[in-house]
């Protein structure tokens, strides 16, 4: 995965958490549930079973089908984290070229 796309989707998520319209959310929804079923795919490709797994949980909360519904304060630390996640597993997220 582009390193350039770990920080835009990091600044994106925390930019998330201010207060923003409505659209801008959804937005963030769906680009991080991407890149996480994207990480998911390249952590389980490396077998990291608990990185997938933490991955995985990351689409299921920020997917855009099916809302979770939360305060705006809490899914601002959410976004915080979920950003200081992304950058914390970007080595693991370098992808490997075939041989």
């Amino acid at each position: 995965m582009p390193i350039t796309l770990i920080y835009i989707t990091a600044l994106i998520l925390v930019i998330g958490a201010f207060p923003l319209p409505y659209d801008y959310y959804m937005l963030l929804r769906i680009i991080v549930t991407g890149v996480f079923i994207w990480a998911a795919v390249i952590v389980n490709e490396k077998n990291n079973a608990l990185l997938t797994w933490v991955c995985v949980g990351v689409v299921l909360l920020f997917n855009p089908f099916i809302k979770v519904h939360l305060s705006s304060i809490v899914w601002g630390v959410i976004d915080i984290l979920t950003a200081i996640f992304l950058i914390s597993i970007r080595e693991q997220l370098k992808s490997t070229k075939p041989t």
